[in-house]
């Protein structure tokens, strides 16, 4: 625990530098270093590996912190977190199958875990799963309502699917306008056929 804790107070202060600070570099390849030692004296110990991973990750070395976090599900299937970090990094090396079934199994130890819908969705829609894109992002705004711009991924999904009803109600209520006041801008935007700005960025 103490050697887990040590690590993790050195990423906190790691993050609170900037990107190219020398000392943020530091500070990671300490927190890399306590990890390992807590892995060393506990080799089951989840958590441990789960850091570990984060800290490679931020680190830089994507490919390290996939093989970490997957060791960590490996010793903890119920490990949330774990899964959500290994999705998240499978998805940046280019993984798609390893980020998805993990973002899946978040949504099935924790449904409430709107980034994890998101994020599914995201990745879905870049991978041109329209359905499976649809049903993460219809989850995510389901779970936080406020999420604007995936009502406009789902709007913009929804319109490519030929569901334009559903479609005009996603986009009525990004822009926070009852349907009655915004049928005039809907025809606009079907005479013209405009690209609506679409949420690429994976969180």
């Amino acid at each position: 625990g103490a050697l887990l804790n040590l690590g993790t107070h050195r990423l906190e202060e790691a993050r609170r530098k900037g990107p190219a600070s020398p000392r943020r570099k530091k500070k990671i390849n300490e927190a890399i270093e306590f990890y390992k030692r807590a892995i060393a004296v506990s080799p089951t110990y989840a958590l441990a590996f789960s850091q570990l991973g984060t800290a490679l990750q931020m680190a830089g070395d994507t490919g390290a912190a996939v093989s970490m976090m997957k060791q960590a599900v490996r010793l903890d299937p119920t490990h949330a977190n774990a899964w959500f970090k290994l999705a998240h990094s499978s998805y940046r090396v280019g993984d798609w199958p390893t980020a998805k079934a993990g973002y899946r199994r978040v949504t099935e130890l924790e449904p409430s875990r709107s980034d994890a819908h998101l994020n599914l969705g995201i990745g879905a829609q870049e991978q041109g799963d329209t359905q499976l894109a649809i049903e993460a992002f219809k989850s995510a705004v389901a779970i936080d309502p406020n999420q604007k711009d995936v009502w406009v991924n789902l709007g913009h999904l929804l319109l490519s699917n030929g569901d334009a009803a559903e479609a005009k109600h996603c986009f009525a209520v990004r822009y926070n306008s009852t349907p009655p006041r915004w049928i005039k801008g809907w025809e606009i935007l079907g005479s013209f056929n405009l690209k609506i700005p679409v949420r690429k960025t994976m969180e």
